[in-house]
């Protein structure tokens, strides 16, 4: 049996993300996951992973640019296979407060959602 293949991709060098994001592929690896690890606007094809856990830091209520274009850019593919994100950045009540969680603001933006 083939190793699933995940492609960790950040949006961000600053704060947090890629050192979250190393872990994230180190974690994975530990439990037997071909897992690649790469900044998200290198990523121009995801058709070779299993699935795809994409970061980027949130700040003032909006993700990382580079995450999201990662995201529109591999749309399509991204509809086929599972998706996780996570988000560094500082933690603000605005969200609760607004009702603005980061998942579905992130799909707004980058995804139809049916």
């Amino acid at each position: 049996m083939n190793p699933k293949r995940v492609l960790v991709a950040y949006g961000s060098k600053h704060g947090a993300t890629a050192g979250i994001a190393d872990e994230i592929g180190r974690t994975l690896r530990a439990d037997g996951i071909d897992a690649v690890v790469a900044p998200a606007e290198t990523v121009t094809d995801v058709g070779d992973y299993d699935g795809v856990v994409l970061g980027g830091a949130l700040y003032a209520g909006q993700w990382n640019g580079k995450a999201r274009r990662c995201a529109r850019r591999n749309a399509e593919q991204l509809r086929h296979r599972p998706v996780w994100l996570f988000s560094s950045g500082p933690v603000d009540s605005s969200a609760e407060q607004d009702d603005i969680p980061p998942v579905p603001g992130v799909a707004r933006r980058t995804w139809p959602v049916a």
